[in-house]
């Protein structure tokens, strides 16, 4: 969002003659860019750019005959906009408009800390100096956002819209027309199959490589009730068959199946394959997405995918109740939707055996190399 922001108000802030320091600091970033600087220099920039542009209160008075004077807003403008000439509908804007707020929060956070830690200000002082360019109320641009939130949102609400499928079948309800496609519920059931033999396949043959390892276990003790940081079934000491973590590794540097390639001699040494390691690493994110995949779309109620990948497998400070469980011994994992500290609607989202097999199975053994 952030280098959206910035591609589409580069043209837009050289027209900003009164706000030097705001065209400075993106031609600063320009030039890192286009030379070879280290992240950490292009990711302060970043920053830097951001704090400038909202710390500003943009006046029109400033900005000669330009309309929209607030680069967020030229930005959600070009952003709404279609190849066609035309702009999307509101509902479209709601969520860029979210997405905005929260980098807006995400950075003020982060000039909070880095004043804390760098400038030894107190955390509670250097909130209040910037919470007028973070909060409702204000002359700035985190502030602007908000009716135009509440405008597109009531846009949105009283907006007729036709439907976006039609049942074609009428009678046993087994197909629909969505957007114009027909789609049957056999192609559906397809879709859970299909997902389920990509998933083995990625399992057996990008993942073990044709490795045969299993844990033999009969029963998996998961204690509920249990806050304390680091917990999970899988570090429960009564479940033995979890104690060695090392089975994959210890293969690998054998050279088993065909992970040979993945160490090689040098001067008599062993030393790692490192771009045989990030393949391996690919396929090992994908087996994730696809266990994600398949636990959302048979769950019955689809959680939201920011949600989903932000699920822990061991208790935190933070989040003192996993979402990988073992519940009368099914495998679920639960997504907590809290509203401040109430947990609102949990939805457990259950497996069935052989899928069970393979979510357990990568996290004790199969470690990110």
């Amino acid at each position: 969002m952030a280098a959206g922001q910035l591609t589409c108000t580069t043209c837009a802030i050289e027209l900003f003659g009164p706000y030097e320091g705001v065209r400075n600091s993106i031609l600063r970033l320009q030039t890192l860019l286009d030379g070879d600087s280290e992240q950490d220099m292009v990711v302060e920039q970043i920053h830097s750019v951001l704090l400038r542009l909202w710390t500003i209160s943009w006046n029109k008075r400033d900005c000669g005959e330009i309309t929209i004077v607030d680069p967020t807003e030229h930005c959600l403008a070009l952003l709404m906009l279609k190849e066609s000439g035309t702009f999307k509908e509101p509902k479209e804007l709601t969520s860029l408009i979210s997405k905005f707020e929260y980098c807006i929060c995400l950075t003020f956070l982060c000039e909070i800390n880095d004043r804390v830690s760098q400038k030894k200000e107190d955390r509670e002082e250097a909130c209040i100096e910037l919470q007028h360019w973070f909060t409702e109320n204000n002359y700035s641009t985190f502030a602007s956002l908000h009716p135009l939130q509440h405008m597109a949102s009531a846009i949105a609400y009283d907006s007729p819209g036709l439907p976006r499928f039609l049942w074609a079948d009428t009678e046993n309800w087994r197909s629909l027309y969505h957007e114009g496609n027909l789609i049957t519920f056999d192609e559906i059931c397809q879709i859970f199959q299909d997902t389920e033999k990509k998933l083995i396949k990625t399992w057996e043959k990008k993942v073990l490589w044709g490795l045969s390892l299993s844990i033999p276990c009969k029963a998996i003790v998961d204690n509920l009730t249990n806050k304390d940081v680091g917990y999970s079934f899988l570090f429960d000491v009564k479940n033995t068959a979890f104690k060695d973590c090392t089975h994959l590794i210890h293969e690998v540097v054998r050279g088993k199946g065909s992970f040979g390639k993945f160490v090689v001699v040098r001067e008599g040494s062993l030393s790692w394959n490192v771009g045989a390691l990030h393949g391996w690493l690919k396929d090992y994110a994908e087996l994730h997405r696809l266990l994600l995949l398949r636990a959302a779309i048979l769950s019955g109620a689809l959680a939201r995918g920011s949600e989903m990948t932000a699920m822990t497998y061991h208790n935190t400070q933070i989040h003192t109740t996993c979402n990988l469980m073992c519940m009368g011994g099914h495998i679920a994992l639960v997504c907590q939707y809290s509203k401040t500290t109430m947990v609102i609607r949990p939805l457990h989202k259950m497996v069935n055996s052989t899928v069970t097999a393979l979510t357990i199975y990568p996290l004790p053994n199969h470690t990110p190399l």
